[in-house]
């Protein structure tokens, strides 16, 4: 085959990729960094160095979270790569994991920092950790089989190789290994607690919403308040679709 030939399947693979493999990580936001649990009293001038990594992983945060919306942006408008988004996606779960990690190694300075520190606040700081990773652990891992996915649909085409291949799955294996594990940290860590009889240790869930309002008359909106037809957002055709009904690999 000439290499402008290949060039060019190269090309329509990648883009088809792109195509038919946004919607699996499309579906919802990557875990966002959360407040650490239970709440601490902060100590004023204590933990300064724990306070600049915080900044640091802050702006860290923002400046992956920024690069993301733009390639989902892109993707969404149809001139982005699936891949590309993914890569972003990944920069940012990890940017959030290393901004909870110092936010709750600030909070757990200043338990320390205190005049009486309480081990249990400590001990249920670590749980919430673990459990707060969890879900970025798990879009990780979700990333990783996308990532399987893509390279060995360009395998499949003729246009990627097996060493593409064999390394998004060991990149797959070890994602869905680290989503166990955590979740052992976590039964440990909960073990822990029981074992200190530490009281209130997981974050209290959130209020439900509040009672739905029926609109009165004159919230209705009229037909000139609809959208003319030009209003009309288009749909672009993702018909081309790759089989990702198969068991995620497992060895």
């Amino acid at each position: 085959m000439k290499p402008r030939l290949i060039a060019v399947l190269s090309g329509t693979a990648i883009l088809l990729t792109g195509i038919v493999l946004t919607a699996g990580i499309a579906a919802a936001d990557p875990p966002a960094p959360t407040t650490p649990y239970p709440v601490v009293t902060f100590v004023a001038g204590a933990c300064p160095k724990e306070a600049i990594v915080t900044r640091q992983k802050q702006r860290t945060y923002l400046t992956a979270l920024d690069t993301y919306q733009k390639e989902a942006q892109a993707v969404a408008s149809g001139v982005g790569a699936a891949q590309d988004m993914r890569n972003a996606q990944q920069a940012l779960d990890n940017a959030a994991i290393d901004l909870n990690n110092a936010k709750y190694a600030e909070a757990t300075c200043q338990n320390n920092a205190a005049k009486v520190p309480d081990s249990c606040v400590t001990l249920a700081l670590e749980l919430n950790r673990l459990i707060d990773l969890l879900p970025i652990t798990q879009d990780l891992e979700a990333i990783a089989l996308d990532n399987y996915w893509a390279a060995k649909y360009l395998f499949d085409s003729n246009v990627g190789s097996a060493a593409a291949v064999t390394a998004a799955k060991a990149a797959y294996l070890n994602a869905h290994d680290q989503t166990t594990l955590v979740g052992l940290w976590i039964d440990d860590q909960r073990a822990k607690t029981a074992a200190d009889e530490c009281p209130n240790v997981d974050r209290p869930a959130p209020a439900p919403p509040g009672p739905v309002t029926t609109p009165t008359s004159t919230d209705i909106p009229t037909t000139t308040d609809m959208p003319t037809t030009t209003d009309t957002p288009t749909t672009t055709d993702t018909s081309t679709t790759t089989d990702t009904s198969s068991p995620a690999p497992t060895s």
